[in-house]
């Protein structure tokens, strides 16, 4: 009886302000209406219930509309403040709460505080957006001059290095004592040398790809895909629609580490077996369909946390600071489907020539 009591004092409890003012009232109306019925119903002539019934619903009709109306005006300061905290829960921090018309000073105080609270927030936005661009533009820097330095330092060496070995091979005597195993030796340290070269080229590409500064996106992409997708065994379907005309380096690197971090998912979580990556430039954006035919995931049960998931984290974080859009469906068993739109303010030169690239047809 008592669980039976809380549940429904809980339910109760749960009505909207509204209602509650409007069924306390009517309630109050219709007790003094019956009160009056009563009342005179003891002083005087007895009273016609037919006639009694009509004027009591009619005047509670009334009195209830009338109240209805009056309370909804009272309590639409309270419905529009509500409606711009939802627009804020949605991520919508451009919204300004206009004073209500009808609003008294308490309630007008809340529209103003909510006002100031979304100034603080939006300014305290607007630095965490500059400094998360400082950050990555610091970061990419460094990946460049890494990338350089490896280039052309660390891979002469081993170039030098492994030209070297191939010379000393050739020019040992035949006669010499232990001569096999000299060649097998110098053999093997010079196979180690040019993997290690190959490795060095991977990871300088990683950094930061020369196609990409030297090129564009297109031709850097699909040096990606043919590296990394067609190398590991995966069907790449590849289409650039649209222009090809360079955009913004900011704008570049941000949709490459987007396709760079999905390439290393699906390779490494996927298990896909197709991949189907569609790039569509116009003159005012840009936009990225990447799909895979992999195992998929609930996107629900992942959090954007970076300590814990910071590639998805960080794809956001990126197309979000260049007021882009993007978007993760997956379904298990379904696979993925990446979408992202940047917008592109200002569009660069034609490209003068175009990079070798594979037909992916």
């Amino acid at each position: 009886m008592m669980k039976r009591y809380q549940t429904v004092k809980r339910y109760l409890l749960r009505f909207p302000i509204f209602y509650k003012i409007l069924i306390a009232n009517s309630s109050l109306i219709v007790l003094w209406a019956l009160g009056c019925i009563l009342f005179f119903s003891h002083i005087g002539n007895p009273i016609q219930w037919g006639i009694a019934a009509f004027i009591l619903i009619s005047g509670v009709g009334i009195c209830v509309f009338i109240n209805m109306t009056l309370i909804r005006l009272a309590l639409s300061p309270l419905d529009s403040l509500c409606e711009s905290m939802n627009q804020i829960s949605k991520g919508n921090f451009e919204v300004c709460a206009l004073p209500h018309p009808l609003a008294e000073a308490r309630m007008a105080s809340c529209f103003k505080a909510l006002n100031q609270m979304m100034d603080v927030l939006r300014g305290e936005r607007e630095r965490s957006e500059l400094l998360a661009k400082q950050i990555i533009s610091a970061q990419e820097g460094e990946r460049k001059r890494i990338a350089g330095e490896l280039h052309d330092e660390t891979s002469q060496i081993l170039a030098t290095l492994s030209i070297g070995l191939e010379k000393l091979k050739l020019d040992m005597p035949e006669s010499a004592p232990n001569c096999t195993k000299c060649r097998s030796d110098v053999y093997r340290l010079k196979g180690l040398t040019d993997k290690a070269l190959i490795e060095l080229h991977r990871l300088t590409f990683n950094l930061r790809p020369s196609l990409l500064d030297d090129m564009g996106l297109k031709p850097a992409v699909s040096s990606l895909l043919r590296e990394q997708l067609e190398k590991a065994g995966i069907q790449v379907e590849f289409d650039w629609k649209g222009e090809e005309t360079r955009i913004p380096e900011e704008s570049e690197i941000s949709i490459f580490r987007i396709i760079q971090e999905a390439v290393t998912n699906i390779i490494k979580y996927a298990h896909a077996s197709e991949v189907t990556l569609t790039i569509t430039q116009t003159p005012d954006q840009i936009d990225l369909n990447l799909r895979d035919n992999g195992i998929g995931f609930n996107p629900s049960n992942v959090k954007l946390d970076p300590m814990t998931r910071f590639g998805i984290y960080g794809m956001k974080e990126r197309i979000l600071l260049l007021n882009g859009k993007f978007n993760l469906q997956s379904e298990p068993g379904k696979g993925t489907l990446i979408t992202a739109s940047i917008p592109i303010q200002k569009i660069g030169q034609p490209l003068l020539q175009k990079a070798e690239e594979p037909a992916y047809d």
